[in-house]
């Protein structure tokens, strides 16, 4: 039996990572995220699956079924112990560009796996 827990990251909070539907912006989401799981309440092997509500659809080129074109900053799935790494390997502001915090490490060879396709 599977018990999935869910959490609403920043819920109430005032938003500071820039207007992301029309510009840079949503570090604020990777430092949400790292203040959680800084809290030490999930072990490391435990999964968490992060996804936001901003929709980048109409931006890009249609993807064909099998094809792997973009890294979506906006949904992602790793263990706890993979995602304290990234969220920790540097400092971003709240108003920095996300999509770009994780293609630098995602295009990064000393932090991320080719062969398995995973980072760090």
């Amino acid at each position: 039996m599977y018990v999935y827990l869910t959490k609403v990251l920043g819920e109430g909070s005032y938003w500071k990572g820039g207007y992301v539907a029309k510009s840079t912006g949503g570090g604020q989401k990777i430092n949400l995220l790292k203040d959680e799981l800084s809290k030490g309440t999930y072990r490391p092997d435990q999964l968490v699956l992060f996804v936001d509500r901003v929709q980048h659809n109409s931006l890009y080129p249609e993807v064909k079924p099998g094809e792997k074109r973009y890294l979506n900053s906006g949904g992602f799935i790793g263990s706890v112990a993979n995602l304290i790494k990234i969220v920790n390997h540097t400092h971003i502001k709240d108003d920095d560009d996300d999509q770009l915090y994780y293609t630098n490490i995602f295009l990064d060879p000393k932090l991320r796996n080719i062969d398995s396709g995973t980072l760090l």
